[in-house]
């Protein structure tokens, strides 16, 4: 019976070779392939774009920061879904009150109503001075809501 030896001076050498191969492609990645992405994220030379930045047609930051405070934006605009056109113009107050309901009040630094109307099955969110049809709304208050309707005053309670 023949035993076969082992060579572990071979062994040894193609581990070396791997580890060094390794080792290689470890330095390539730290070094070069790193700088690639750095010069591509970030240039040495700033783009013309940038440049027109720089000389003022950029505002400071507290500029914007103000404009974006003054906005209220969950505000609904006064287009035309918010205002109900067949609102009629000859009867009393209180006959175009008779459909309309308040559903709740919104607190904060502008308080907002809200109102449904019964009668077309439409809710509408209204801030102190918005109109639904001829109606404006004066004043909200936590417990009621007040209305006027061509100089006359009426309140709308919770």
């Amino acid at each position: 019976m023949k035993i076969k030896t082992i060579n572990f001076t071979l062994i040894n050498r193609l581990i070396c070779l791997v580890a060094i191969l390794a080792l290689f492609m470890f330095c390539y990645d730290l070094y070069c392939v790193d700088r690639e992405i750095q010069e591509f994220a970030c240039p040495s030379e700033p783009k013309l774009s940038d440049l027109s930045l720089a000389r003022g047609k950029m505002k400071p930051l507290a500029y914007y920061e103000k404009e974006i405070s003054r906005r209220n934006i969950f505000r609904q605009g006064l287009g035309e879904d918010n205002v109900v056109k067949s609102m009629p113009t000859g009867p009393v107050f209180k006959e175009l009150l008779k459909d309309l309901r308040i559903l709740g009040i919104v607190s904060g630094s502008e308080k907002q109503a809200i109102i449904e109307d019964i009668k077309i099955g439409k809710t509408y969110f209204l801030f102190t001075g918005d109109y639904l049809g001829e109606i404006e709304v004066k004043a909200i208050y936590p417990d009621r809501v007040e209305l006027e309707f061509k100089g006359e005053k009426i309140n709308l309670f919770l």
